[in-house]
């Protein structure tokens, strides 16, 4: 069994699909409204061309991927900073810890080296039975709630990388009422 973690390429836009659409599958039960949940190819592909999405990859099968928008990008999040826009983990692999191993490896090899970000964000649903515990125990903050008009209120939440840099990028822009 061997990991590796890289950038999805649009040539597997079917193949990313398949993975988000089933690892959502338990979102379109609670009837929560995530746009990736029934995301179909052509949205696949659009989306791995307009966002950096990146995969856990077992033995050459995706088999986890979190997707990273940015600040300047079509969809960015709230605080100017980077913003989590998926995280979807094959079904046969819910529950192994996968989504904790993704988000860190995302932050040592693209957040805290490549991009150099501070912080990065994210959203749930405050619906969701345990997505906002899960988030907590990885160490995001909630920061606020948002009605999007999906049918839930949306709980944005921050997660400092360093704390130093962020507090001062943090009194330059004044985004967020952060206590580290």
């Amino acid at each position: 069994m061997v990991d590796h973690f890289r950038q999805i390429g649009v040539d597997e836009a079917q193949v990313y699909q398949q993975l988000v659409f089933h690892a959502y599958e338990n979102i379109r039960a609670l009837d929560i409204h995530f746009d990736a949940a029934t995301m179909d190819v052509a949205r696949a592909e659009q989306h791995l061309m307009q966002h950096l999405v990146y995969g856990l990859y077992r033995d050459d099968q995706l088999i986890a991927t979190v997707t990273v928008r940015m600040p300047w990008g079509r969809l960015p999040g709230p605080f100017g900073l980077p913003h989590i826009g998926t995280v979807a983990v094959h079904s046969a692999y819910q529950g192994q810890g996968l989504s904790k191993l993704l988000l860190n490896l995302l932050e040592q090899k693209v957040l805290s080296t490549t991009l150099q970000t501070p912080a990065y964000s994210l959203g749930t649903a405050s619906k969701h039975p345990w997505l906002f515990t899960m988030y907590q125990k990885l160490g995001f903050q909630e920061v606020k709630r948002a009605d999007l008009g999906k049918g839930h209120i949306t709980i944005f939440m921050l997660k400092v990388i360093d704390p130093t840099t962020f507090n001062h990028w943090n009194k330059k822009h004044q985004v967020v009422n952060y206590e580290n």
